[in-house]
């Protein structure tokens, strides 16, 4: 016989997938600590303008895809559990078929009903379900369910694939040191790679520098924030806050449903 209804399972499965996140970002402040990456500029190409490029001396570590696989299953965990709670909710003694609907368009959805992956939910409980689906929009929700499905998937078959990728474009983002300190200059940069997965050698952009004198010496060391994306879709890992939070606001808009049996 089913417990009690209740959001504390959906909700353990949250803590859960919060607790992987936070042992990933320590992976990840760990690798970033061991400067995995180097940046050089070298090889004219026009008007002053020089390549540049990209250098690994690390490759992300397969842990951080197997860490991110934990992360995702734990939140598609979650929202199979609110769906087989609103089951239980209902009537039903069984949840065997039941699962959260994630589908691209009304019609999928109607099929994952039909084949009794709501079963047992209310029909106002579906509709609550139906308008959290990626096709309504772009909201955080929406995005959040996305990237779960398609990583899950993944998971599933495969490890996840982490990648030195998602350039910063801000100006403000790009620092610079100098060995003469009585040259004043300005830098100009034009991204080529921003958000694209780069491997050694890659260009990254064209930059150029204009000093106050004609001929300067300048021994330039460039920096650019670059962050560890997974998958080809190019998942940056300081989104996964962003999913865990679309998440939980899913589960969390079903509180008022399970009052006083929470």
């Amino acid at each position: 016989m089913p417990r009690e209804p209740s959001l504390a399972h959906p909700r353990a499965k949250l803590t859960r997938a919060g607790e992987h996140l936070d042992e990933l970002y320590k992976d990840l402040t760990a690798y970033s600590e061991r400067d995995p990456h180097t940046l050089g500029v070298n090889g004219e190409i026009d008007h002053g303008w020089k390549l540049l490029r990209f250098g690994v001396k690390e490759e992300p570590p397969i842990r951080l895809g197997l860490l991110l696989g934990d992360f995702v299953h734990n939140l598609r965990s979650a929202l199979d559990n609110l769906v087989c709670q609103l089951a239980y909710l209902g009537g039903a003694t069984s949840c065997e078929t039941t699962q959260f609907p994630i589908c691209d368009s009304p019609e999928r959805f109607a099929g994952a009903v039909n084949r009794g992956r709501l079963a047992g939910a209310s029909g106002e409980h579906i509709a609550m379900i139906e308008r959290f689906q990626p096709y309504h929009g772009q909201h955080m929700t929406h995005l959040a369910l996305l990237a779960v499905r398609d990583f899950d998937n993944i998971d599933k078959h495969q490890a996840i694939h982490a990648t030195l990728a998602a350039l910063d474009p801000r100006p403000e983002a790009v620092s610079a040191k100098r060995d003469r300190l009585d040259t004043e200059f300005t830098m100009e940069v034009r991204y080529i790679a921003v958000g694209k997965p780069l491997y050694d050698g890659a260009v990254v952009a064209y930059v150029r520098a204009r000093a106050s004198e004609p001929q300067p010496r300048m021994n330039m060391e460039i920096e650019l924030p670059i962050r560890v994306g997974f998958g080809e879709v190019g998942l940056a890992s300081d989104k996964l806050p962003l999913v865990w939070k679309g998440i939980e606001l899913i589960i969390e808009s079903f509180a008022p449903v399970f009052e006083g049996l929470v």
